[in-house]
Order: C-alpha cells, then structure tokens, then sequence
C-alpha cells in the first residue's frame, strides 16, 4: 500500500512540474492553469507531498500571467483559490510573500521581486505586498 502511495505521490509531483513548464508559455498558460485550477478545487491537493510543486506553479503563475499571450484573470482565480486554503500550507510556504505593483491605466500585475507565497489577487491597488489571504497596502 505504501508504494502505491508513494507511486501516486511522484506522479503527481512529475504532473505539477510538467504544468509548471506549460504554464511558463503562452501556448500551455491557458491548459495547464485550467488544470492546475480544477485540481486546486480538491484540498488534497494542499497535502504537504504536493506544496513545493504547487508554489513553484504558483510562482510562475505570479510571473507570467500579466504578460501579453497570458490570461491575468485566470492567474487571479488560481491564486484566489489557493489563498481560501491558506491554513494547509506550512509555515515555511506561508512566510514567503509575492510582492507586486498594479499599473493605474491598465490594471496590468507586474512583478517587481518575488519571495513566493499564494496571494489574495482581488486586493490590488498601486504597491501591494499581498499574503495568504490579505493584502497590506
């Protein structure tokens, strides 16, 4: 039994790392967030077997889809859904922080460092530093 646990938990992280390399094009974004995002609906997905895999995709997510080619809204609703089970991350993931500046003409997110954490993409004004669940403005 434990190695078929074991066998489940590597495919799994192997998938997450396959959706964090679509998620980096333009091409894959749409798909692999899609995805991300329906397996994100499931709390076992927030077990601690999956957290690295999870945030590495969160960070790309946080990269990237502001960009031309992107879905922003998509991106938003994938953070949005990971900050709502904020309380399954570790410590460690909960420390870490996205620190991003809106644009008042386009409301486009652009990064300008990133620390890493899932953000509550709906607070967003001028300069945020967004947190599990919360944004400090």
């Amino acid at each position: 039994m434990a190695n078929a646990m074991d066998r489940h938990i590597q495919q799994t992280n192997e998938r997450l790392a396959c959706i964090k390399q679509a998620l980096a094009t333009p091409a894959g974004f749409q798909s692999a967030a899609r995805e991300l995002l329906e397996w994100c609906a499931d709390a076992r997905a927030f077990q601690r077997s999956f957290e690295q895999g999870l945030i590495g995709c969160l960070t790309v997510v946080s990269q990237v889809a502001h960009q031309q080619g992107f879905d922003l809204d998509l991106g938003y609703r994938l953070l949005a859904v990971c900050a709502a089970h904020r309380d399954k991350f570790s410590p460690k993931s909960s420390g870490k922080k996205f620190i991003h500046s809106c644009s008042d003409n386009s409301g486009a997110l652009i990064v300008h460092s990133i620390r890493t954490k899932v953000l509550n993409p709906f607070l967003c004004v001028r300069v945020c530093v967004f947190e599990i669940g919360r944004a400090h403005v």
